[in-house]
Formats: structure tokens, sequence, C-alpha cells
């Protein structure tokens, strides 16, 4: 069933007319120019189930078709996190602060879905076609797979971490042993920490050093 956040297939303009392969990166590019990003999204999906190897245009387009769909409904959070936060500083008696709360938990559900969704191509699709005998596909996915984790540790409470968690603790980080002090919001940060590792251990014994960091 197709998630809230997304564009029913029947109002996407695109859907039928740029089926083609060859077609998506312009017709993608396309959609970021007119800030259509659910379709974007919904084109670089088709991409990455498809094609088994995509080239880096495409998966930048993938990223940058997440990344701007997420960033809408971040920014939307910050913004209702503060105007729940002055109505909270009236006191009970806010007759506001129900509607406020119920708005928030909204949109907290959508880029949770967002989240799950990107997280599941990018496992189901994605990292199964980049193994880490392909390091620059694979340090890109799992960078990418950080970042959808670390978005879900912003916000998710106890009920929802307590389905995603399921990694082994990390160690603490030196310079902030405790961001999340939440023990469940920390079980997602773990996993986040895990997919930056796993990045970070293939570029380091894999990947060429850059030219910019050559002696």
């Amino acid at each position: 069933m197709t998630s809230t956040w997304q564009r029913s297939p029947s109002r996407c303009a695109s859907s039928a007319a740029y089926s083609g392969c060859q077609s998506r990166p312009h017709v993608c590019r396309l959609c970021a120019q007119a800030e259509r990003h659910e379709e974007m999204v919904e084109f670089m999906k088709r991409v990455a189930r498809t094609k088994p190897k995509m080239e880096l245009e495409e998966r930048n387009l993938l990223s940058v078709a997440y990344k701007n769909v997420v960033s809408a409904r971040r920014a939307s959070l910050r913004v209702i996190s503060s105007i729940e936060a002055r109505e909270q500083e009236k006191g009970v008696g806010s007759s506001l602060l129900p509607n406020i709360a119920a708005y928030r938990s909204s949109v907290e559900d959508e880029l949770q879905a967002i989240c799950n969704d990107v997280l599941t191509l990018i496992d189901d699709y994605c990292l199964e076609n980049a193994p880490e005998t392909e390091p620059d596909s694979h340090v890109f996915y799992q960078k990418m797979k950080a970042d959808y984790y670390r978005y879900l540790a912003e916000f998710t409470t106890g009920a929802v971490q307590a389905g995603v968690a399921s990694s082994p603790q990390p160690q603490p980080l030196t310079l902030n042993p405790n961001p999340y002090p939440n023990p469940n919001q920390a079980d997602v940060a773990s996993k986040a920490e895990k997919a930056y590792e796993l990045a970070s251990n293939v570029a380091v014994h894999t990947l060429e050093p850059s030219p910019s960091h050559s002696p």
C-alpha cells in the first residue's frame, strides 16, 4: 500500500510517459528542478529495484531525492516542536497543545515511513548489488543508510525504537559519551554508528586515497 507521504501513481505525471531506463536520470533532474521530490523518489526506487548496478549519477540522484523529501519533514518538525515548546511554557491550560502534538505526531509518522522506506530499499536492493568488493558503491550506500538511522534517532520514541533496534550497543564516543540519553533512542543511534563504521572500514581498506589528500 502506498504510504501517505507518497503521491498516488495516478497523480504522478511521470509514471507512464518516461518508463525507459535511459530517460530516467534526465526526468529525475527535471523533477528536482521542479521541486517534485516525491516523484523523483518514485523514479529512483524503480531504478534501484530494476537495475542491478547503479551508476554514480544514479546513486547521487537517489540520495538527493530522499534527502529533499526528508529535509522538508525535518524542517517541519523543528518548526512544530518550537511552537509546541512555546505553548508548553504557558502551562497546562493551553487548549492548542493537543492539536499541536497530534500534528507533530503525523509528521513524525511520515518521516518514519520515509526513513524505513529508504532503509529497506538499501538493504534489499542497493547493498545486495554492491558488495564490499565494489567499495565505491558499498561505502556510498552504507553512509546513506547511517544517515537515515541518524534521522530516525532524532525523534523516534521508545515504542518505535523497540521495533527497529537489533544491533549491539557501540562503545561510547570519546567526545560525547551519551548523545542520546533515552536508551531506546541510543539503539537506533547505534545502527547509524555501525553503518558509518562499516563504510569507514571498507573505505580505508579498499578505496584509493583522494588526490587532494595525497602527500
